[in-house]
Parts: structure tokens; sequence; C-alpha cells
């Protein structure tokens, strides 16, 4: 009997049975990694401003290509705009869509970049580059932004997952090359939570014993399968099998399982967010990083809006306008906000060109994303587009930029170097060689965005 396949199937049968997915992310690959040492100080980004400012971080990913003509990046009276008009902010002359009449009021605790641009206009690919700073390749795969975190600064101490993905979304990047042990937590439906809590929490105790026995039985059956395997092949992508599913073990045990669970909120706050997949994602969302789970990623699909766009786009701005909004001020409320980086991010915009189908065709030219709370200078904007919203006028910047802001603000060092298991050395947001073959970030920190 192939010991390593059974290994696999069972860790992939307790994922199903006890976690509600699949798989825990990727376990097709174990890749042993290694540290490659600091980069030179070519920018010493810890000395600029906000460095760690964030605690955690809630990343808002709009799938499918957001409007930034339609949200953050109006062209006030221009033909452009179709149907779409515009709302007084609290900054002046900053003013939103009319989609966005919640975040309006909030206009003065949250930035927006507004030169983001990127080359590809696929899907697939941006969203990639724009989670990960890299472009998709079939040799590697790159980490997103939670499990860096988790490299980076350390994995958070007790029994909960340092990083959950709600929503994600089948393309996921998930952990990379990074070890299976800093794979997210998949959450597929946030109403549903986790399903072990679920499976165990309405057993009496007599069943929850029976399940629990059954369980252990398993577990030592795989262990006596794969014992004489273990001693044989010491290989550390093996052992990484045992870390995952060691992990996986702490976290069905924990008597903390009840933050993933929404029924726990009063049905007046869980109305108040919204009860799409999105809205009570961002509702999980808060619970989770109020009990200490770093970087949580939640996913709002259906942007692509080639057909319908000003119909559909006031749909899907109106729900992430009624979430975002109620986000932000139960964050500053409950104290959390000054310590909790909310980001909104998109994989490219929308064209200023109208189709037939009154539709937005997709647009990687220039697209606009959004930072909340952790140092982040409420109020304030970075770059612009020009009048069409067709490129950027002023300030260009890349994914990767993007990406290094937020890793500053976790107080991750872009520069860190972490070695892939082929020994190729990476960085979180890219990076680029110097002259004297130096490795530093390729992502420029954008400073300017954080109170002095």
């Amino acid at each position: 009997m192939n010991s390593s396949f059974t290994r696999r199937a069972f860790v992939e049968e307790a994922a199903r049975n006890f976690l509600g997915v699949s798989a825990l992310g990727g376990l097709s690959t174990m890749p042993q990694f290694a540290r490659g040492g600091k980069a030179s100080e070519f920018i010493d980004n810890t000395k600029l401003p906000g460095f760690g400012s964030a605690e955690n971080c809630i990343y808002l990913f709009m799938a499918g290509g957001m409007s930034h003509l339609d949200t953050f990046d109006p062209k006030q009276g221009s033909e452009i705009m179709g149907t779409t008009g515009t709302v007084k902010t609290k900054v002046p002359g900053e003013p939103l869509a009319d989609n966005l009449p919640e975040l309006a009021k909030l206009r003065d605790k949250f930035a927006i970049v507004r030169s983001l641009g990127q080359k590809t206009g696929d899907h697939n690919q941006g969203s990639y580059l724009m989670r990960t700073s890299y472009s998709d390749r079939p040799d590697i795969r790159h980490p997103s932004m939670g499990p860096w975190a988790s490299q980076l600064l350390g994995a958070e101490n007790g029994d909960l997952p340092s990083s959950v993905n709600i929503s994600p979304g089948s393309n996921h990047p998930g952990r990379g090359f990074l070890p299976p042990v800093l794979s997210p937590l998949p959450i597929l439906n946030p109403a549903k939570g986790v399903s072990y809590s679920q499976r165990y929490g309405g057993k009496s105790e007599e069943a929850q014993a029976r399940s629990r026995t059954e369980y252990e039985r398993r577990l030592e059956l795989m262990n006596s399968l794969d014992t004489s395997f273990r001693e044989k092949f010491t290989d550390p992508r093996i052992s990484a099998y045992t870390d995952l599913y060691n992990e996986a073990l702490k976290f069905m045990d924990s008597k903390d399982l009840e933050i993933f669970d929404l029924t726990k909120e009063p049905e007046s706050v869980r109305a108040r967010y919204g009860d799409s997949s999105f809205a009570q994602g961002c509702l999980l969302a808060k619970r989770l990083v109020k009990s200490g789970i770093r970087f949580v990623d939640v996913q709002k699909g259906a942007w692509d809006t080639h057909a319908d766009n000003f119909t559909l786009t006031n749909t899907l701005a109106n729900d992430m306008d009624n979430a975002v909004a109620n986000l932000l001020q139960d964050l500053k409320a409950e104290g959390l906000l000054s310590k909790t980086l909310v980001v909104i991010a998109t994989e490219f915009g929308r064209s200023p060109v109208i189709n037939a189908n009154e539709g937005r065709d997709h647009h990687p030219g220039v697209f606009s994303c959004v930072l909340a709370g952790a140092g982040i200078t409420g109020g304030a904007s970075y770059g612009e587009s020009d009048e069409k919203g067709d490129r950027p006028k002023t300030d260009p910047l890349e994914p990767a930029d993007f990406n290094a802001t937020i890793a500053h603000a976790m107080g991750m060092n872009v520069n860190e170097i972490v070695k892939s298991p082929s020994g190729r050395p990476f960085t979180v947001a890219s990076h680029t060689t110097l002259p004297d073959d130096t490795i530093v970030s390729g992502g420029k920190v954008i400073s300017e965005l954080f109170a002095g």
C-alpha cells in the first residue's frame, strides 16, 4: 500500500468531514523552504511612516474588474459616465459615484489610490498579479498576502489559523510555494462558518464522544500504516504534511471555533450588513480580526459587466457600499480600526467606452483601490487618472506598489528574501536585481498615504 497516498487521502478526508472543504489549499506539493536573510537596505521601508501600524488586515477583493468610473473615480459631468451620477463627500473636491452613498459619508475615513494600472486584461492573470505581485507561471505558485504575513511576521499563537479566505474562488493562489501549514483556511459560505463546529456543536455529548473516538481510531490506523514509511524517508516535505495535520487537529479542538458562527451575532446586526455572501463575509471578517486572526480575505464576484453595466454595477456597488460602511463603522466603534488595515482591491477597471450592450469592457490601463485604518490618512488620495479615466495622469503605480504598501503597514520588511523550494529568491511585493546583484523589492511603498 502506498503510505504517502494513504496520508494524503486521510488529511483530505479530514478536511472534507471536519472543515467543510476539499483540502486545506494546495496539498499536492509540500515544499521545503529557506530564508535567504535580509536584502540590502536599498530602501529601508521600516523607517518610513506607518510601518507596522496594522496588526490585522481585511482584504476585500472585487473579482471581475470593478468599474473605477462607477465607484471611486467618477468623472463628473462627462458623457463617459452614462447614467452614473456623483455624490458629494466630506472631503471637498472628492466626489464618489452615486452608487456609494454610505461610503460617501465616510470619505474622511479612507484613502483612494486612483493611478493603478497593469498590463493584462485577463481575469485569472490579473487577479493573480494583484494578489501576489507576480505573473502567473506554470513552473511556480506565488503566495498571496495572508501567507506572506504569516511567513514574515511569524504564525499567530494559539489554535486558530493566521489567515482565512472567505468565498475565495477556485483560482486563489493561497500559500503558493510556502509550507502547507501556512495555507489560509477557506470558508466557502460565511453563513455556515466552519462545518466542524456545526457538525459537533449540535450533537449531544455522547454523540460527540462517539465521533471523536472514531476520528482517533482513523488517526491510529493512519499512523500504523505510515510508521515505516516515515522512518525510512525523512524528507522535510513529508513532515510538512504532519505539521499541516497537527495544525488542523489543534484547530478542530479549539474552544474558539464559535467565532466563525454568525448566529452568535444579533439578528439586527446581520441584517444591517445585508444578506449577501459578501456582506456576511464582512461581518465574519470583523469577528475574526477581533479574535486575533491576522489576515482575512473576502471576495465579491460578478463585476464583469460587459452588458447592462449601469444596472448591475448599481446593485453590486450598493451591496459593497453598505457592507463596507458598516464594517468601517463597527471597527471604529469597537476600537479596532486603528490597528486593522481595510483594503478594497480589484484586478482592473472598466473601459470609459460604453459598448453596444450598455456595458463596459476590461480596462487594465487604470483602476482604483482603497485603503483605510491602521495609520492610513483618512480622506487622502494618491494619483489621478486622465479626464476620461483611461490612463494614469499622475503617479502611475503597479500592483506590486500597492502590495508593498499593505506589507509595510503590517510590519513586513518588503526587502526580506524568502527562497522557493528550488532556491529562487522572492520578496513579498515582486523583486528586482540591482547592478551589484543585490535583490530588493520591486514594489514602492506609498508612504504619502500614512499619517506623519
